[in-house]
């Protein structure tokens, strides 16, 4: 049986090389990769505050950060 390890990702921002690319290297039968969402889009900033509640949320069943 695998030990299957839930992994939060908290994205840099919305590029693919930050959001998307990680998640197709890493989401295997070993790694589930659960992304913060949503971030900002270009020049517009993220609501840090539902940013931060949704941070703390996914890391209480996350075995890494």
């Amino acid at each position: 049986m695998k030990n299957t390890k839930k992994v939060v990702l908290l994205p840099l921002d919305e590029r693919p090389c930050n959001f998307k690319f990680p998640y197709q290297i890493f989401h295997s039968d070993d790694f589930i990769i659960d992304r913060i969402e949503p971030l900002g889009d270009k020049k517009i900033p993220a609501d840090v505050r539902e940013v931060s509640r949704m941070l703390k949320e996914k890391c209480k069943e996350a075995d890494i950060a």
